[in-house]
């Protein structure tokens, strides 16, 4: 719960701030205009993740319905008063049965204040799951780096071998051809994929796809750059 705990701090630290420089009033506070500029302080920094972003919408939300729900307090619904009705079927005394019809009553307002914000903030911050330590990202690979890992991989599992004799057996054959015929030609579907992929790290084909679990089709570089 630090990572939550920690967001949640800042942003208390950021109230308080603001209204320290005179920018919200601690007594009656405009709930949207405080998160406005409590989220531009707090997505300024770059290293803001995701998650942080996420938690501080969060809490955005929440504080709106919390104003919400002062200035939309439930309403007591009068009982029926008894009517008494005449023998005739009419009711006795008809000018006391009539009603006015009923208006929109005027919202009432009930200052948020900042001791309310906080309090609130603590509160979620306490109910909110603690995702724990996030691994850091990999760093992407650039393509020298690819390649080289791809040739190490290939060193390793001995298909330097495969990645020479497809080579040789797409140049005597320069057209394109599926994968699993490749396989059944040399019988080694695993070894012929590893020689491809090195065969591509190495440009000299290319592998197409056009459907996720579709068919795999080989295209050496020269045939794709005539075609």
């Amino acid at each position: 719960m630090a990572e939550t705990a920690g967001v949640a701090k800042e942003a208390i630290a950021v109230l308080i701030d603001l209204a320290e420089k005179g920018e919200i009033d601690p007594w009656d506070i405009n709930v949207i205009d405080a998160l406005d500029r409590c989220l531009e302080r707090l997505f300024d920094s770059d290293r803001r993740t995701l998650a942080e972003s996420a938690e501080a919408l969060l809490y955005g939300a929440m504080l709106v319905l919390l104003k919400a729900r002062t200035l939309d307090p439930p309403v007591m619904v009068e009982p029926e008063p008894d009517i008494e009705v005449a023998p005739s079927g009419l009711p006795l005394n008809l000018e006391t049965c009539l009603r006015r019809r009923p208006v929109a009553l005027p919202p009432q307002h009930r200052p948020v204040t900042l001791l309310e914000l906080i309090a609130e903030l603590e509160n979620l911050s306490q109910q909110l799951p603690d995702s724990g330590p996030r691994p850091p990202r990999p760093r992407k690979l650039s393509n020298r780096a690819a390649r080289q890992a791809i040739a190490q991989l290939a060193h390793r599992e001995n298909l330097t071998e495969m990645a020479a004799a497809l080579g040789a057996f797409l140049a005597e054959k320069p057209e394109t051809v599926p994968f699993d015929q490749l396989g059944e030609q040399f019988g080694d579907p695993v070894g012929v994929f590893w020689g491809l992929l090195l065969l591509s790290a190495q440009s000299r084909v290319v592998l197409h796809q056009s459907d996720f679990y579709g068919k795999i089709w080989v295209e050496p570089i020269a045939l794709a750059h005539t075609g």
